[in-house]
């Protein structure tokens, strides 16, 4: 087969299929399914379905509610039927005309004459308006629920806060707010489980799962959930319950008319067959707009996170017409979501509207004939129509999962990636030795080495300096440590232990980590410094900031270390993120303190200062620098030089510099020249 050819049953290049795929793709490289089949969606439901164990009784509590507004039907029509056989036409009342349930309060009514009998009538209304908010036709019945737009957020953060009743009234208040509350802890509940989940996420995963796919799916993806978990257990169950009450009375009450019972049956199967075409083009057309919608989000934090650059380089023009084009296809692919929408709405009105005409038809014909009164004209136009929709529900169901089984797909998918297992594993209280390493080597996923042959040691009390030319595999190295990345290849230990046997979360407590990057929180300095360590105080947080040489330019801010780094860290130079960033490292309580480049954006003075301060840390602790400086370097116990992920020598500074063809001494002649 030529390159390039696609293969059988594989969408070709250039191709609707392949254009989403690409979408979805630039969404999230980890996650590039864009179809689900019948059985994954089935699956996918049975999963969401499962969330009701966690909301028994307030879930068990509105579907009581919901099944009871749903009984009302079996009320509303017949008080119109007194109205106008026995009030406008005067007609005698007659109970064995009336349902059993409704046929005392018809009893009740005989004897009276029309005005009193329509008093009882309206007082009957008054309490049904103020308990369940309904009475007479089904124009009046009463859906209570929350307004939104038609954009893709308004929606969403309906859904999230989702809450309907069919009655209103009391009753229809006391089902509304039962249901919101419900909604939100559901939605909190999967928001919280999904955020937990991508924090725990391995370094190699997050470094290729977007930002903006993420928060996509956690803010956007998981109201999905909702939709289903209602749609799947509610609306079919309670539109086969509420059908099956209406066709009773239907056919206790009418069966001299069978053939009106038969129609409304007809209008399941009839739909069924309106809605066929539909299902996957649905679930496709909804995967692609999450995914538009997924890249456009992505596009603005990454436009807003590397803001400096795009100025600084003047690619205004160019980050504009980027977003452009990520929104405008957001928006494309929303309105083909639509389309199908409005196509399917179509189909199934059809259907429902041409059996309405021939019920129509068959209902005046048989009160023309005289087998039905007027009033049982009214009362079998609102039950077939009630009839009807209840029927219309169950197929409908089946296209509303479709659109909202590609957001649960997404958010399962995050769930189900593999976690670090933080508590699997020996808890350690301190590190007392050290760290071994043994042939120790790491190749990412796709086959690049960064480390080979690696064997290299440190104990408590030492300071190890990493040293060599971009790339050789410093920082790599440097995570392997605190469990960040797994070696593919020999043994790490610590204190003897391998490092797979030790919980991370004990691992990572005694491990401090100053990233080159420095990453800060919008709290206030203080917290963020105590970060790791919450209940140091400030006399404490202030001793650590004087050695990263902080203090002065904290106190000299309007709050000093109260002052939060939301509305100031833009004013704050990179050296100085870097002093805090510095401080919190050396305040958490570990035995390991590993910095990555820390002095690359300070002063000498409090370079100097850092130095004298990781001599001091040392003591107790197993300091790691990655260093490219000398003056920093110098001051290290040992140096370990690595090339093409490799240690090719190591040993300290002085005996280094002194071996006239050491690479180390190479190097630092180059920083010399």
């Amino acid at each position: 087969m030529l390159k390039g050819t696609p293969t059988p049953g594989s969408p070709a290049p250039g191709s609707r299929r392949d254009q989403e795929r690409r979408l979805d793709t630039a969404a999230s490289p980890l996650d590039v399914h864009t179809d689900t089949n019948f059985r994954e969606t089935l699956r996918l439901v049975l999963r969401a379905v499962s969330y009701t164990r966690y909301f028994k009784a307030r879930f068990a509590a509105k579907f009581l509610l919901m099944w009871l507004s749903l009984l009302s039907p079996l009320v509303l029509p017949w008080p119109l039927k007194i109205v106008i056989d026995n009030v406008v036409l005067g007609t005698p009342t007659d109970p064995e005309a009336f349902p059993a349930y409704f046929a005392p309060f018809v009893r009740f009514l005989e004897g009276m004459g029309p005005v009193e009998m329509m008093l009882w009538v309206v007082g009957l209304g008054a309490v049904l308006v103020v308990a369940f908010g309904a009475f007479g036709t089904a124009t009046d019945f009463t859906e209570a629920q929350l307004e939104e737009g038609h954009d893709t957020a308004t929606q969403t953060e309906n859904e999230a806060n989702a809450a309907f009743s069919k009655f209103a009234g009391i009753a229809g208040f006391v089902e509304f707010r039962l249901q919101l509350r419900l909604t939100q802890a559901l939605n909190h509940l999967l928001r919280s489980q999904l955020f937990e989940r991508i924090q725990a996420l391995p370094m190699r995963v997050l470094n290729d799962q977007r930002i903006g796919d993420s928060l996509y799916r956690v803010m956007y993806d998981t109201p999905a959930l909702t939709n289903v978990f209602y749609q799947v257990i509610m609306s079919p169950v309670l539109a086969i319950i509420t059908a099956f009450l209406i066709l009773l009375v239907m056919s206790f009450n009418y069966g001299d008319a069978p053939e009106v019972v038969y129609l409304a049956l007809c209008i399941l199967p009839l739909q069924w067959l309106a809605i066929i075409p539909f299902p996957r083009l649905m679930r496709r057309k909804s995967q692609a707009s999450r995914a538009a919608g997924a890249v456009t989000t992505g596009n603005v934090e990454e436009g807003m996170s590397n803001v400096l650059a795009v100025q600084s380089l003047g690619g205004n023009r160019q980050e504009r017409g980027r977003f452009d084009r990520h929104s405008n296809e957001s928006f494309r692919r929303f309105r083909g979501q639509v389309l199908v929408s409005i196509m399917i709405r179509a189909s199934m009105a059809v259907a429902y509207g041409l059996l309405g005409i021939v019920a129509f038809y068959l209902i005046s014909t048989r009160v023309i004939e005289g087998v039905l009164t007027p009033g049982d004209y009214g009362v079998l136009i609102y039950y077939y129509g009630w009839f009807a929709g209840a029927l219309t529900a169950i197929p409908y169901v089946w296209i509303r999962i479709q659109h909202n089984i590609p957001g649960v797909r997404r958010v399962f998918f995050l769930m189900d990636l593999p976690s670090e297992s933080y508590a699997d594993g020996k808890s350690i209280e301190r590190i007392s030795e050290g760290f071994e390493m043994h042939g120790v080597g790491f190749v990412y996923p796709d086959g690049r080495r960064a480390l080979g042959d690696i064997d290299l040691s440190g104990a408590v009390g030492e300071i190890i300096a990493l040293v060599g030319p971009t790339g050789a595999g410093k920082t790599t190295l440097a995570h392997l440590l605190p469990a960040f990345q797994t070696p593919t290849e020999g043994t790490l230990t610590i204190d003897g232990a391998a490092v797979s046997s030790i919980s991370v979360a004990s691992l990572r407590r005694q491990v401090a980590y100053v990233f080159q990057e420095t990453q800060l929180f919008s709290d206030s300095i203080l917290d963020n410094i105590r970060y790791a360590k919450p209940d140091a105080t400030l006399a404490e947080v202030e001793h650590v900031a004087r050695v990263a040489g902080a203090h002065k330019f904290i106190s000299e801010l309007p709050h000093g270390y109260y002052t939060r780094l939301g509305t100031v860290t833009s004013k704050l130079s990179v050296g100085q993120k870097q002093r805090i960033a510095i401080a919190r490292g050396l305040l958490q309580d570990a035995s390991i303190l590993i910095l990555d480049e820390p002095t690359s954006a300070l002063d000498p003075e409090t370079e100097s200062y850092l130095v004298d301060a990781l001599q001091e840390a040392a003591r107790d602790k197993l300091v790691v620098v990655i260093a490219h400086r000398l003056s920093t370097v110098a001051r290290a116990h040992r140096v370990v030089f690595l090339e093409h992920g490799r240690i090719v020598e190591q040993g300290p500074p002085q005996d280094l510099l002194g071996d006239p063809n050491g690479r180390y001494r190479a190097f630092v002649e180059l920083q010399s020249a």
